[in-house]
């Protein structure tokens, strides 16, 4: 994986975001999220027999979307409004 991809480990009911994931046969290791990928003091490491599942995140296209929900929603709500041109209230 490269290293800034996010994931998101989920191990007895609890999750944690990780960066600079390393899975081997035995462990899942990863620096927290909010870390530099260069702490090396910062890994953790959970055995792969505690990891519950593994999720990939991309927090740059979940801000975009975010973007475009809160700039594109009030558009598309005032659409029905506008088709015949908009009053002049608005």
């Amino acid at each position: 994986m490269a290293p800034r991809q996010q994931v998101q480990v989920w191990s007895h009911g609890q999750a944690v975001q990780w960066h600079a994931v390393q899975i081997t046969a035995d462990s899942v290791t990863g620096i927290p999220y909010f870390k530099p990928i260069t702490c090396d003091s910062c890994r953790r490491t959970i055995p792969r027999s505690a990891v519950d599942s593994i999720k990939l995140g991309n927090p740059v296209a979940g801000f975009w979307k975010t973007v475009a929900i809160v700039v594109g929603a009030p558009f598309l709500l005032l659409i029905p409004f506008c088709w015949h041109g908009c009053p002049s209230e608005l």
